[in-house]
Formats: C-alpha cells, structure tokens, sequence
C-alpha cells in the first residue's frame, strides 16, 4: 500500500475495527472472571494469555494491513476500538451477563428450596414414622419375651 491519505485512512478504520474486536476477545475473559470467580493467580495468567494472543494478532494485523511497518495510527486505531468495544457494546454484554448470572442464581436458589423444603418436612414426618415403628417394635420385643418366659 501506498502513502496515500485514502490508503491512511482505509488503514484507521481497520485497525478501529481490529479494536473492537480485541475488545471483545478481551470480553470473553471479564465473562470467565464474572462466572468463574477465579483468584487472584488465574486472573494474572488469564491477563498474560491475553495480552500475549492480543499482541500476537496485533502484530499479524500490521503485517497483513500496512505491511509490518510500525505506524502510530494504527495502534491509536486499535486503542480507539478497544475503548469504543468497552464503553459502549461491552458495558452492554457485561450486564446482559451479570443479569443472566443472576436469573441463574435466583433460579438455582428457587430450585433448592423447592427441593430442600419439602425433602426437610418430610424428613421430620420420616422421623416421627421411624420413632413410633420402634416404640411398638419395642412393645413387640417385649411381648415376644414374656410369652417365651411365660410358656417354659
């Protein structure tokens, strides 16, 4: 490509667009973080695999685009993306998915106490059948014993 202003500009928006979508790769690890709930450890890792795959695809974006030659544009183009991807359509997804996690949540909740509520009244009535089957096993035991001392 050329030096020309249209090829610059042509160049910008791409590396906008490349932007946007680091910022959405970048989006698929806040959605593990959120979900997962990882400790400080994986987060670190999590940051390098990141920042290492980024500048990976950063690098054959500018080798594919302006044909390896470093321009400041470009990388102020992926920044502009970046950030346009994370105040706008990433604040979006981001609650969409806290939302979802929290309909989950209640639901699983919902969904325990349904299960649990009942399962604990039945095992108090459980409790009360087993107490009375063994008072009368008892009664039975010992009406068992005086018959036998009774007949000998």
């Amino acid at each position: 490509m050329g030096f020309t202003n249209v090829a610059q500009l042509r160049e910008l928006f791409l590396s906008c667009g490349m932007g946007f979508l680091l910022g959405a790769y970048y989006d698929v690890f806040r959605i593990l973080r959120h979900v997962l709930r990882p400790g400080v450890v994986h987060v670190f890792w999590q940051d390098i695999l990141f920042f290492i795959t980024a500048a990976l695809m950063t690098f054959l974006f500018a080798l594919a685009i302006a044909d390896g030659a470093l321009r400041v544009y470009l990388f102020a183009g992926l920044v502009a993306g970046f950030f346009a991807y994370r105040y706008t359509v990433g604040r979006a997804v981001v609650r969409l998915v806290a939302a979802i996690i929290a309909l989950l949540s209640r639901l699983g909740r919902l969904l325990h106490t349904a299960i649990a509520v009942p399962s604990g009244a039945l095992g108090g009535v459980y409790r009360k059948i087993t107490k009375k089957v063994r008072k009368k096993l008892k009664k039975f035991e010992k009406g068992l014993e005086t018959r036998d001392t009774v007949g000998v």
